[in-house]
């Protein structure tokens, strides 16, 4: 037996869980590669918005917003612009939104859960879950987001199928 490869990774093992002791953020499945295949550097641009992600489904805004996301970050969302009421809400404004109190009816952001699915490509990240969300990752913080869910809920009547031939 060889005892020297033995510690070695005993000591690799040890030191690992020592980081997961110290890491915010539990090992997260970031669902599959997207369709047409990712770099590593797109996988670790998806990683870092399902990170985000989950600190925000934990409560721990301000650690997402300081962790993740970029000083110089925007926000495109309806929501957004409509509650500050300006046209490029930026860092402030959407950690201000995200933070404040939720109330019975509304206010404060609604916790989507966590996303299913995930496509990226070079900086844009999309996550599928109730909604669709759409990141630009830069140099692992992320710098802009789009919402690409309606802005009320809507459905949309049953489709109905032709009629069959007599």
């Amino acid at each position: 037996m060889n005892y020297r490869r033995t510690i070695v990774a005993l000591s690799l093992g040890f030191a690992v869980q020592n980081a997961r002791a110290q890491n915010p953020v539990p090992v997260l499945n970031i669902g599959p590669p997207s369709a047409f295949g990712e770099s590593a550097a797109e996988t670790a641009e998806k990683r870092v918005v399902f990170e985000y992600t989950a600190l925000m489904m934990a409560g721990r805004v301000k650690q997402a917003f300081e962790t993740y996301i970029s000083p110089n970050f925007r926000d495109h969302s309806h929501l957004l612009k409509a509650v500050c009421k300006c046209d490029h809400p930026g860092y402030a404004e959407a950690l201000a939104f995200m933070t404040r109190p939720r109330r019975p009816g509304g206010g404060g952001p609604p916790p989507p859960g966590m996303p299913k699915e995930a496509d990226v490509d070079e900086d844009i990240v999309t996550m599928y879950y109730p909604g669709v969300d759409i990141f630009r990752v830069t140099d692992g913080k992320i710098t802009d987001h789009w919402d690409a869910s309606p802005p009320a809920a809507i459905s949309l009547p049953a489709e109905k199928p032709f009629p069959k031939n007599p």
